[in-house]
């Protein structure tokens, strides 16, 4: 082929890309859905100048639409925008469209999205499901390593999106920062922004809400913590390339908290307060104070947050492992001064139905751990996605982890579908582990009755 015929082709496909997305780079996404609020996130190319989103009932008089107007500031080369619709109606079905300098954007994904039912106090809690999974490494050869391909098929993504579910929660590592990455604030907006435009994201991200935390590689370096000097940048491209409600406290880190059916998510940061995992353990004999993982604010917050709950599940959601007594990687057993703290507040209060969710580990699996007087507290970790797969072998100290419920070691790219169900006294947790392809690997039930302390 000649050198001017694949010019002509070079420039053919750019123009028809360019035809195609009229401006919108990735998206779009649904973040957060509430009773009568919702969000709608997309990302646009430097083009575009003026943006809109105008949604109704689907049901209704399409007429007679609602619509927001972001006006676009040109001050970087990636551009994210969350629209937040407000007043709309409970239990509704609604649809949307984007109109990018005044011309509407044809879009291949569902387009739709629909608010909660207000249930509480009129009717049984709704039983509901999320799909669950962590450490989604998409390659990038340019930025890569030497050597073969860390990053997996990305198919799982599009498995994930056929499933049913009501949302997506991602439990952190949901992009790898690179060398490159880190070390600039331009270098964490770009990865942002190519690992957004994986065509096998796209229906995920819309067919339904999204929420989110982080872990190390998509703060900042690996096993970062509070001493990373772009964690600013970080958390304003967070909080811009996500849809959560709520963000932390002051503009520190960005645990929150949300609800869903009868069920609540709190939602940790493990890396904005964190010390360094080589602080010393302990001092003259007692876990070292200063050693922390959480840090006292978030601790404080999530203390009173779960002290308000009345949820049949409480979900404490966190980018690595809480629990995992013989875990040699990062884990909040190792922080005991705020391991301790958290256990006693959870058995001073009589904090019922909690479980506890992570990722980190590029391996699934169930933690279960007996307590004297209190019943057992679970941990249920799903790794990795599209990332490399960890393998244990008998030379780990986890090989025969004596906490792991059998059968649950999962040690291929999966990911999860948690599944609330049954009536009000017998409402049950059904944790169900997919590969890539869909097939079923694993499954296993927990019933609300048994995370009860004895009267």
């Amino acid at each position: 082929m000649s050198i001017l015929r694949i010019l002509a082709v070079s420039l053919f496909l750019m123009f028809s890309v360019k035809a195609f997305s009229q401006g919108l780079e990735s998206g779009p996404m649904i973040g957060y859905v509430e009773h009568r609020e919702a969000l709608i996130w997309i990302a646009v190319d430097s083009t575009v100048d003026v943006a809109t989103i105008q949604y109704w009932p689907e049901s209704g008089d399409k007429s007679k639409k609602s619509g927001i107007t972001k006006k676009i500031e040109h001050a970087s080369g990636h551009i994210s925008l969350s629209f937040i619709l407000p007043e709309l109606e409970i239990n509704t079905r609604y649809a949307y469209e984007i109109i990018l300098d005044g011309k509407k954007v044809s879009l291949d994904v569902p387009s739709l999205f629909t608010t909660k039912d207000l249930w509480e106090w009129r009717k049984p809690a709704p039983d509901m499901s999320f799909i669950f999974g962590s450490c989604a490494y998409i390659n990038d050869s340019l930025y890569d390593r030497p050597g073969k391909n860390y990053g997996q098929s990305l198919q799982i993504f599009e498995s994930m999106a056929k499933a049913k579910a009501d949302f997506n929660l991602w439990g952190g590592d949901n992009l790898y920062f690179r060398e490159v990455d880190y070390s600039s604030a331009s270098g964490l907006a770009y990865r942002y922004s190519k690992d957004r435009r994986t065509p096998e994201l796209k229906a995920l991200l819309a067919v339904r809400p999204n929420y989110a935390l982080w872990d190390d590689h998509d703060y900042g370096p690996n096993d970062g913590n509070r001493s990373f000097g772009l964690k600013d940048e970080s958390r304003k491209l967070f909080t811009s390339w996500w849809g959560n409600n709520t963000y932390g406290e002051h503009g520190e880190g960005i645990y929150s908290k949300f609800t869903w059916s009868d069920c609540d998510f709190f939602i940790l940061d493990d890396r904005w307060f964190r010390s360094a995992n080589g602080m010393i353990d302990s001092v003259d004999g007692r876990p070292n104070p200063d050693k922390v993982m959480f840090g006292a604010k978030q601790l404080t917050w999530l203390k009173d947050a779960i002290l308000m709950s009345r949820a049949t599940f409480k979900f404490v959601v966190s980018g690595g492992q809480v629990l995992n007594p013989v875990s040699p990687y990062e884990c909040l057993y190792g922080f005991r001064n705020e391991y301790n703290e958290l256990m006693s507040f959870l058995d001073d209060h009589k904090i019922e139905g909690v479980v506890f969710l992570s990722g980190d580990r590029h391996m699934s699996e169930l933690l279960k751990i007996d307590r004297e007087k209190s019943y057992p507290f679970y941990e249920f970790t799903c790794s990795p996605l599209s990332s490399g797969v960890y393998r244990l072998t008998e030379k780990d100290v986890e090989f025969e982890n004596p906490y792991r419920v059998k059968g649950s070691l999962i040690s291929e790219n999966n990911y999860s579908k948690v599944s609330v169900t049954g009536e009000k006294k017998n409402r049950m947790l059904l944790i169900e582990v997919f590969d890539r392809n869909n097939k079923p690997l694993w499954k296993h039930t927990i019933q609300a009755a048994d995370l009860r302390y004895k009267k």
